[in-house]
Protein backbone atom coordinates (compact mmCIF):
# COMPACT_ATOMS: atom_id res chain seq x y z
CA UNK A 1 0.00 0.00 0.00
CA UNK A 2 1.22 3.48 -0.76
CA UNK A 3 2.51 5.21 2.42
CA UNK A 4 -0.31 7.40 3.79
CA UNK A 5 2.00 10.39 4.20
CA UNK A 6 2.59 10.39 0.42
CA UNK A 7 -1.06 10.32 -0.59
CA UNK A 8 -3.68 13.04 -0.36
CA UNK A 9 -7.37 12.32 -0.53
CA UNK A 10 -9.19 13.79 -3.52
CA UNK A 11 -10.90 16.36 -1.32
CA UNK A 12 -7.62 17.50 0.21
CA UNK A 13 -5.98 17.79 -3.19
CA UNK A 14 -8.79 19.96 -4.51
CA UNK A 15 -8.68 22.18 -1.43
CA UNK A 16 -4.93 22.63 -1.65
CA UNK A 17 -5.12 23.31 -5.39
CA UNK A 18 -7.69 26.06 -4.81
CA UNK A 19 -5.61 27.53 -2.00
CA UNK A 20 -2.45 27.54 -4.10
CA UNK A 21 -4.23 29.13 -7.05
CA UNK A 22 -5.32 31.96 -4.77
CA UNK A 23 -1.77 32.24 -3.50
CA UNK A 24 -0.49 32.65 -7.06
CA UNK A 25 -1.82 36.18 -6.99
CA UNK A 26 -0.38 36.99 -3.56
CA UNK A 27 2.93 35.21 -3.74
CA UNK A 28 2.60 31.51 -3.08
CA UNK A 29 5.85 31.40 -1.13
CA UNK A 30 3.98 32.93 1.81
CA UNK A 31 1.42 30.14 1.74
CA UNK A 32 4.11 27.44 1.86
CA UNK A 33 4.69 28.30 5.50
CA UNK A 34 1.06 27.43 6.30
CA UNK A 35 -0.15 24.92 3.70
CA UNK A 36 1.81 21.66 3.23
CA UNK A 37 3.85 21.64 0.02
CA UNK A 38 2.59 19.32 -2.70
CA UNK A 39 3.97 18.43 -6.11
CA UNK A 40 2.46 20.68 -8.77
CA UNK A 41 2.39 17.77 -11.25
CA UNK A 42 1.04 14.82 -9.24
CA UNK A 43 -0.28 16.30 -5.98
CA UNK A 44 1.86 14.12 -3.70
CA UNK A 45 3.51 15.49 -0.60
CA UNK A 46 6.95 16.94 -1.20
CA UNK A 47 7.88 17.38 2.44
CA UNK A 48 11.65 17.55 2.75
CA UNK A 49 12.08 18.05 -1.00
CA UNK A 50 12.98 21.35 -2.64
CA UNK A 51 10.98 23.02 -5.36
CA UNK A 52 7.43 22.57 -6.67
CA UNK A 53 8.09 19.08 -8.09
CA UNK A 54 8.60 15.77 -6.32
CA UNK A 55 11.73 13.89 -7.36
CA UNK A 56 9.96 11.30 -9.59
CA UNK A 57 8.07 13.99 -11.52
CA UNK A 58 11.19 16.13 -11.90
CA UNK A 59 13.08 13.14 -13.28
CA UNK A 60 10.26 12.31 -15.71
CA UNK A 61 10.01 15.88 -17.03
CA UNK A 62 13.77 16.25 -17.40
CA UNK A 63 13.92 12.97 -19.32
CA UNK A 64 11.81 14.54 -22.07
CA UNK A 65 14.54 17.10 -22.74
CA UNK A 66 16.88 14.32 -23.89
CA UNK A 67 14.75 13.38 -26.90
CA UNK A 68 16.48 14.34 -30.19
CA UNK A 69 14.84 17.26 -31.97
CA UNK A 70 15.43 19.66 -34.83
CA UNK A 71 17.16 22.81 -33.60
CA UNK A 72 15.23 25.01 -35.99
CA UNK A 73 11.63 23.78 -35.99
CA UNK A 74 11.51 21.59 -32.89
CA UNK A 75 10.21 18.43 -34.53
CA UNK A 76 11.12 15.39 -32.48
CA UNK A 77 12.57 12.37 -34.28
CA UNK A 78 15.51 9.99 -34.24
CA UNK A 79 19.11 10.93 -33.58
CA UNK A 80 20.25 10.17 -37.14
CA UNK A 81 17.67 12.56 -38.58
CA UNK A 82 19.06 15.47 -36.58
CA UNK A 83 22.73 14.62 -36.65
CA UNK A 84 23.48 17.80 -38.62
CA UNK A 85 21.55 19.97 -36.18
CA UNK A 86 18.31 20.36 -38.12
CA UNK A 87 15.88 18.16 -40.02
CA UNK A 88 16.17 20.07 -43.31
CA UNK A 89 12.40 20.01 -43.81
CA UNK A 90 11.91 23.37 -42.15
CA UNK A 91 14.40 25.01 -44.53
CA UNK A 92 12.15 24.02 -47.44
CA UNK A 93 8.95 25.19 -45.78
CA UNK A 94 8.07 28.71 -46.80
CA UNK A 95 6.28 29.50 -43.56
CA UNK A 96 9.25 28.73 -41.31
CA UNK A 97 10.59 32.24 -40.83
CA UNK A 98 12.46 32.09 -37.52
CA UNK A 99 16.14 31.39 -36.93
CA UNK A 100 15.60 28.69 -34.33
CA UNK A 101 13.21 27.16 -31.83
CA UNK A 102 13.99 26.04 -28.28
CA UNK A 103 11.63 23.80 -26.35
CA UNK A 104 11.80 21.40 -23.44
CA UNK A 105 10.04 18.38 -24.90
CA UNK A 106 6.91 16.91 -26.52
CA UNK A 107 3.43 17.94 -25.49
CA UNK A 108 2.44 14.88 -23.52
CA UNK A 109 2.38 13.44 -20.01
CA UNK A 110 3.50 15.76 -17.25
CA UNK A 111 4.40 18.58 -19.64
CA UNK A 112 0.83 18.63 -20.91
CA UNK A 113 -0.46 18.59 -17.34
CA UNK A 114 1.74 21.52 -16.30
CA UNK A 115 0.78 23.60 -19.34
CA UNK A 116 -2.91 22.96 -18.63
CA UNK A 117 -2.42 23.85 -14.97
CA UNK A 118 -0.85 27.16 -15.92
CA UNK A 119 -3.11 28.10 -18.81
CA UNK A 120 -6.47 27.17 -17.31
CA UNK A 121 -5.69 26.77 -13.61
CA UNK A 122 -3.58 29.89 -13.15
CA UNK A 123 -0.98 28.07 -11.05
CA UNK A 124 2.21 30.15 -11.16
CA UNK A 125 4.20 27.21 -9.81
CA UNK A 126 3.66 25.64 -13.24
CA UNK A 127 5.14 28.78 -14.79
CA UNK A 128 8.19 28.46 -12.54
CA UNK A 129 8.75 24.82 -13.54
CA UNK A 130 8.17 25.37 -17.25
CA UNK A 131 9.95 28.71 -17.47
CA UNK A 132 13.07 27.36 -15.79
CA UNK A 133 13.27 24.53 -18.30
CA UNK A 134 12.59 26.87 -21.21
CA UNK A 135 15.54 29.00 -20.09
CA UNK A 136 17.70 25.87 -19.95
CA UNK A 137 16.52 24.94 -23.45
CA UNK A 138 17.73 28.29 -24.81
CA UNK A 139 21.15 27.71 -23.25
CA UNK A 140 21.33 24.19 -24.70
CA UNK A 141 20.47 25.37 -28.20
CA UNK A 142 23.49 27.70 -28.38
CA UNK A 143 21.86 30.07 -30.80
CA UNK A 144 24.13 32.21 -32.97
CA UNK A 145 23.02 35.31 -31.09
CA UNK A 146 21.69 35.70 -27.58
CA UNK A 147 18.17 37.15 -27.44
CA UNK A 148 18.12 40.77 -26.33
CA UNK A 149 14.36 40.97 -25.87
CA UNK A 150 11.61 38.48 -25.00
CA UNK A 151 8.18 39.04 -26.54
CA UNK A 152 5.35 36.86 -25.19
CA UNK A 153 2.55 35.97 -27.60
CA UNK A 154 -0.10 38.59 -26.75
CA UNK A 155 -3.56 37.65 -25.57
CA UNK A 156 -6.61 39.63 -26.67
CA UNK A 157 -8.23 41.57 -23.85
CA UNK A 158 -11.56 39.77 -24.31
CA UNK A 159 -9.95 36.35 -23.99
CA UNK A 160 -7.93 37.56 -21.02
CA UNK A 161 -11.22 38.10 -19.17
CA UNK A 162 -11.90 34.35 -19.34
CA UNK A 163 -8.42 33.17 -18.34
CA UNK A 164 -6.88 33.21 -14.85
CA UNK A 165 -3.71 34.83 -16.17
CA UNK A 166 -1.67 35.68 -19.26
CA UNK A 167 0.26 32.41 -19.50
CA UNK A 168 2.74 33.51 -22.18
CA UNK A 169 3.73 36.56 -20.14
CA UNK A 170 4.04 34.44 -16.98
CA UNK A 171 6.48 32.14 -18.80
CA UNK A 172 8.41 35.05 -20.32
CA UNK A 173 8.81 36.61 -16.87
CA UNK A 174 10.45 33.44 -15.53
CA UNK A 175 12.71 32.99 -18.58
CA UNK A 176 13.71 36.65 -18.50
CA UNK A 177 14.49 36.57 -14.80
CA UNK A 178 16.68 33.48 -15.12
CA UNK A 179 18.58 34.67 -18.20
CA UNK A 180 18.47 38.39 -17.37
CA UNK A 181 16.70 39.29 -20.59
CA UNK A 182 14.11 42.09 -20.56
CA UNK A 183 10.50 41.28 -21.44
CA UNK A 184 8.53 43.58 -23.72
CA UNK A 185 4.95 42.63 -22.97
CA UNK A 186 3.50 45.55 -24.94
CA UNK A 187 5.69 45.28 -28.05
CA UNK A 188 2.93 43.57 -30.02
CA UNK A 189 -0.85 43.82 -29.67
CA UNK A 190 -3.48 41.29 -30.60
CA UNK A 191 -5.85 43.41 -32.65
CA UNK A 192 -8.32 40.70 -33.59
CA UNK A 193 -9.87 38.09 -31.31
CA UNK A 194 -10.44 35.09 -33.55
CA UNK A 195 -11.54 31.59 -32.55
CA UNK A 196 -9.18 29.58 -30.37
CA UNK A 197 -6.50 27.69 -32.27
CA UNK A 198 -7.33 24.67 -30.11
CA UNK A 199 -10.59 24.23 -31.98
CA UNK A 200 -9.01 24.26 -35.43
CA UNK A 201 -9.28 20.88 -37.18
CA UNK A 202 -6.48 21.47 -39.71
CA UNK A 203 -3.18 23.28 -39.96
CA UNK A 204 -4.50 25.16 -42.97
CA UNK A 205 -7.28 26.67 -40.85
CA UNK A 206 -4.78 27.57 -38.12
CA UNK A 207 -2.77 29.74 -40.50
CA UNK A 208 -5.90 31.40 -41.86
CA UNK A 209 -7.23 31.98 -38.34
CA UNK A 210 -4.25 34.07 -37.14
CA UNK A 211 -3.64 36.01 -40.34
CA UNK A 212 -3.54 39.72 -39.53
CA UNK A 213 -4.34 39.32 -35.84
CA UNK A 214 -1.11 40.95 -34.54
CA UNK A 215 0.23 44.50 -34.87
CA UNK A 216 3.36 46.16 -33.53
CA UNK A 217 2.72 48.72 -30.81
CA UNK A 218 4.00 52.29 -31.29
CA UNK A 219 6.33 51.88 -28.31
CA UNK A 220 7.81 48.57 -29.47
CA UNK A 221 11.58 48.69 -28.99
CA UNK A 222 12.77 45.83 -31.20
CA UNK A 223 14.47 47.64 -34.08
CA UNK A 224 17.90 46.15 -34.77
CA UNK A 225 17.57 43.71 -31.89
CA UNK A 226 17.52 39.93 -31.51
CA UNK A 227 14.07 38.89 -30.30
CA UNK A 228 12.71 35.63 -28.94
CA UNK A 229 8.99 34.93 -29.06
CA UNK A 230 7.69 33.14 -25.94
CA UNK A 231 4.66 30.83 -25.82
CA UNK A 232 3.54 27.69 -24.04
CA UNK A 233 3.17 25.39 -27.06
CA UNK A 234 3.77 25.11 -30.80
CA UNK A 235 1.46 22.96 -32.93
CA UNK A 236 1.45 24.12 -36.56
CA UNK A 237 3.79 27.11 -36.31
CA UNK A 238 1.04 29.49 -37.48
CA UNK A 239 1.08 31.83 -34.48
CA UNK A 240 4.86 32.11 -34.44
CA UNK A 241 4.93 32.64 -38.21
CA UNK A 242 2.44 35.52 -38.00
CA UNK A 243 4.06 37.14 -34.97
CA UNK A 244 7.54 36.85 -36.48
CA UNK A 245 6.36 38.75 -39.58
CA UNK A 246 5.18 41.62 -37.38
CA UNK A 247 8.43 41.72 -35.40
CA UNK A 248 10.58 41.71 -38.53
CA UNK A 249 8.55 44.52 -40.03
CA UNK A 250 9.04 46.44 -36.79
CA UNK A 251 12.80 46.16 -37.36
CA UNK A 252 13.86 43.06 -35.41
CA UNK A 253 17.21 41.85 -36.76
CA UNK A 254 16.68 38.18 -35.95
CA UNK A 255 13.76 36.28 -34.45
CA UNK A 256 13.88 33.08 -32.40
CA UNK A 257 11.13 31.34 -30.43
CA UNK A 258 11.01 29.39 -27.18
CA UNK A 259 8.10 27.24 -26.03
CA UNK A 260 7.57 24.77 -23.22
CA UNK A 261 6.49 21.94 -25.50
CA UNK A 262 6.05 21.04 -29.15
CA UNK A 263 3.31 19.15 -30.95
CA UNK A 264 4.87 19.68 -34.39
CA UNK A 265 4.35 16.69 -36.66
CA UNK A 266 7.28 15.13 -38.57
CA UNK A 267 5.60 15.43 -41.98
CA UNK A 268 6.52 18.43 -44.14
CA UNK A 269 3.90 21.12 -44.60
CA UNK A 270 3.08 20.50 -48.26
CA UNK A 271 -0.60 21.05 -47.47
CA UNK A 272 -0.28 24.83 -47.11
CA UNK A 273 -2.11 27.01 -49.61
CA UNK A 274 0.37 29.73 -50.71
CA UNK A 275 -2.39 32.32 -50.29
CA UNK A 276 -2.02 32.18 -46.50
CA UNK A 277 1.70 32.95 -46.72
CA UNK A 278 3.28 36.34 -47.15
CA UNK A 279 6.74 36.04 -48.77
CA UNK A 280 9.47 37.95 -46.97
CA UNK A 281 13.04 38.69 -47.92
CA UNK A 282 16.04 37.63 -45.88
CA UNK A 283 14.30 35.10 -43.67
CA UNK A 284 15.19 34.43 -41.01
Amino acid sequence: MTPPQRVLTSACRVSLRVARQAASWLGYGLLDAVVPQTCVACGHWTEGERGPLCEPCAAEIDRLARLPACGRCGRIGNALMYGAGDCGRCRRERFWNIAGLAHHGPYRGLLERLITGLKFGGDLRCADVLGARMADAIVRRRWEERPEVLVPVPMHRLRRMHRPLDHAHALAAVVGRRLRIPVQRAAVRRVRNGPSQTGMDSNQSRFENVRGCFAAAPRADVSGRVVSIVDNLIVSGATIYELSKVLRRAGARRVYAVVAATAMQPAAAAWLDPSVLVPEEAWP
